[in-house]
Parts: structure tokens; sequence; C-alpha cells
């Protein structure tokens, strides 16, 4: 019956199996966002977490900003070229898997 009260598991959208998970994400003052794949449905928007970012796919930590859900059909980009988030994090500052 707690659940049923809890506003993070009623508030929260369910997505589809066959959808993806778009999150937005900016990196450390910055001002635009920019799209990562993730199948971690435990994401939420102020988490962190660990990207691969620029050309060189150096690993940075940051902001999920807003999540987004996908049909196939529906993607904003490809998910072929769309990068992945590896992995949220403890804090901003650590860089360490949440887990």
């Amino acid at each position: 019956m707690g659940e049923i009260l809890d506003p993070s598991v009623y508030g929260k959208v369910k997505r589809r199996k066959s959808e993806y998970i778009f999150c937005s994400v900016i990196f450390d003052k910055g001002c635009k966002s920019y799209y990562y794949l993730t199948d971690d449905d435990s994401i939420e928007i102020g988490d962190f977490v660990l990207v691969p970012a620029g050309k060189d796919n150096h690993t940075a930590v940051v902001e999920v900003v807003n999540i987004e859900y996908f049909s196939e059909k529906n993607v904003p980009l490809s998910v072929e070229k769309t990068k992945r988030i590896i992995c949220k994090c403890k804090d901003k500052d650590s860089g360490l898997p949440d887990k």
C-alpha cells in the first residue's frame, strides 16, 4: 500500500520494452544539453552519470536534466551513432559507480 502513495513510484513514466531511453545531460558549467542512450530504468533527473565525451571518448561526469522515451521510428538521433551512458555515479565529484 505504501507504493501507491509514494510520488517517486506513481509519478514515474513507465516505458515499453521496445522504447529507447534518451537522457539529456549537461556538462559542468554548460548550457547546451546532449542526448545519451541508456537501458538503466533507475536513472532519474538530477542524477550524475559517467559518459564518453568528445572525439577521443574521454570519460566525464555529467548531470541528467531530462529523460525521454522514444519508439524506434521516433528516435531523435540515430541509435547506432548515439553514445551510451556508462554508469550512474555516486556523486558529481567521484566518478565512481553508484553500485
